[in-house]
């Protein structure tokens, strides 16, 4: 797709990008089995560390009697909620350990630390704790009504209810011109899925000879960025003196969520003094990825079927303490109808709280509501009878605002290139069948995603002395991790093999591609490119100055340098 801002972007020839059979940088060692994530990795004189958890859909704990599992044999040390050294610690929106738990499953009352997780294990069996059971809720409209128990406090919000309202342009007015005005339900189901890494924290202090007085923080699987912001104001600790390792991770689409595991080991290992490690199994990672949505759009729009207002009112699964507003009501900001000519949007939505689950960020699989727009350009195309790609290309704003009348050229590529795969011919529902009498289905979607436009990336791109071009990364963002794809990038852009581009680990590199799949990887690979550019740009006026050439004399392929007059040199 042509990028009409940074560099090189109408090229049409590649020898890396998007050819088949190019080794990975990362993808053969996550291939076969030689990487090692944070669940592989052990350290002599480790301890081990696991929560206790709610039996119990909402339930708070009235009392507990830790002195049997306390004097059990390999059991170094217990913390509960009431312990001064929890109640002080900056938690940010999930709270480490505390006396209820708003799930079954959920990390309630007390950590164990012993010599194994055999040990944790026996030993949380022994904990006394007297239950009492909470009301919960698992339907957000049965959360919203008057009478419905309250989950929760809500200073924001009204019983269970926080309302969230975005509006742009003249919503009464945008109804008014329409021809058609249609009301239709759009809803989405729960959808919880596990990470195949689960998540990990192991963590211990030492004394760095490099770094400034006091102790230095080693962590694993707590992942970068978001990561090491929250570690450093949980345990104040200068960046400098935070060493986190994760280069490996695994994950699922999107999946951004700092678990308590990961958070929790450096006050387990500041409190016995030895490293500290503790790994949620798989039953503990299914946390919401999608979370119950029930919609009702009013939709106007022109005979021609250009859409002119869109009211949407929703009511989204807020879930427990500590999901993330980003799948239920943020995402929302990036209403998918501004990708549309249309100005007069409105969206009301009710977040409610409930005991379903934990969504970190959720909504990934469908970011920001997205296909109420194609069951919008759906209905018109019935209504009108017009080809749904028809309608998508009449509403699409050009790139440069949204009153922009022309249409981006990679969507019109993508368009012609997806009709002529498929063979596309388009008709009304339930006008025609196959052969042998069978009804068929084939469809148009229409997705855009504008999110990772807003993110902010630092690529660093060196050529050291033995030739090979490196990018300094110091790991995943989290979710999927798009390394491979940069390495891709950089090495189309610097003329060089793939085989001489370096992902070179470094925990002090700025570089993190987002792993928010395909469009996070676009984004942040876009910077690569950029800097690539940058560097070849250098390499080819350093190159230049020897033989008295200009830069733009030489140009670079397969990892040298040659003048284009004679490219034997």
């Amino acid at each position: 797709m042509p990028d009409l801002v940074g560099s090189n972007g109408t090229r049409t020839e590649f020898r890396i990008v998007g050819k088949r059979n190019i080794p990975g940088r990362l993808s053969y060692a996550i291939a076969t089995g030689k990487a090692r994530f944070a669940a592989d990795v052990a350290f002599p004189n480790m301890l081990h560390a696991k929560y206790l958890r709610c039996p119990y859909g909402h339930a708070r704990i009235k009392s507990m009697d830790i002195s049997q599992a306390r004097s059990l044999a390999g059991v170094v040390d217990i913390i509960t909620w009431e312990d001064p050294e929890i109640k002080e610690l900056p938690s940010g929106n999930i709270p480490m350990l505390i006396e209820e738990a708003d799930m079954e499953d959920e990390e309630v009352g007390a950590i164990v630390v012993a010599e194994s997780e055999e040990v944790c294990e026996q030993a949380l069996k022994m904990i006394r704790v007297e239950w009492e059971v909470l009301p919960h809720i698992l339907d957000p409209r049965e959360g919203r009504k008057p009478d419905a128990p309250i989950l929760r406090p809500n200073p924001k919000g009204k019983g269970n209810v926080q309302t969230t309202v975005f509006s742009d342009g003249d919503i009464e007015a945008g109804f008014k011109e329409a021809d058609h005005i249609i009301d239709f339900d759009w809803n989405l189901s729960l959808f919880s899925s596990h990470i195949p890494d689960p998540a990990v924290g192991l963590s211990w202090w030492f004394d760095d000879p490099l770094s400034r007085e006091g102790k230095s923080l080693f962590i694993k699987g707590a992942y970068v960025t978001r990561g090491a912001d929250q570690l450093s104001k949980m345990y104040q600790v200068p960046r400098d003196k935070l060493y986190q390792n994760t280069i490996y991770q695994g994950g699922k689409y999107c999946d951004r969520g700092l678990r308590r595991a990961s958070l929790i080991t450096p006050l387990l290992s500041r409190r016995t003094g030895r490293p500290v490690r503790m790994i949620n199994t798989s039953q503990n990672m299914y946390d919401i990825t999608i979370p119950q949505r029930y919609t009702l759009v009013r939709l106007g729009f022109k005979n021609d079927g250009n859409i002119t207002a869109v009211h949407s009112q929703v009511v989204g699964d807020a879930g427990v303490r500590g999901t993330s507003a980003f799948g239920i009501t943020t995402d929302l900001r990036w209403n998918p109808f501004y990708t549309t000519k249309c100005l007069n949007l409105k969206t009301e939505c009710d977040a409610v709280f409930t005991n379903t689950g934990r969504a970190y960020t959720s909504g990934q699989h469908w970011p920001y509501n997205w296909d109420e727009l194609t069951v919008a350009e759906a209905l018109i195309s019935e209504k009108l009878g017009m080809d749904p790609v028809d309608v998508a290309v009449k509403n699409i704003h050009g790139p440069s605002s949204q009153t922009d009348p022309s249409i981006p050229e990679s969507f019109r590529l993508c368009v012609e290139m997806g009709k002529k795969a498929m063979n596309w011919q388009w008709h009304p529902a339930d006008t025609k069948k196959l052969a042998d009498g069978r009804m068929h289905g084939i469809s148009f979607r229409y997705q855009m995603c504008q999110r990772h436009a807003t993110e902010t990336y630092q690529c660093t791109v060196a050529i050291k002395s033995d030739g090979r071009v490196y990018i300094l990364t110091r790991g995943p963002w989290g979710g999927i991790y798009g390394a491979d794809a940069c390495a891709m990038v950089v090495a189309e852009e610097m003329g060089a093999k793939i085989e001489d581009l370096i992902l070179l680990y470094d925990p002090r590199g700025l570089f993190t591609p987002l792993g928010g799949g395909s469009d996070g990887t676009t984004a942040s690979a876009w910077v690569c490119k950029e800097a690539a550019v940058a560097c070849r740009k250098l390499l080819l006026e350093r190159a230049a100055e020897r033989p008295r050439l200009k830069p733009e004399d030489l140009d670079t392929r397969d990892s040298m340098v040659f003048v284009k007059s004679d490219p034997v040199k």
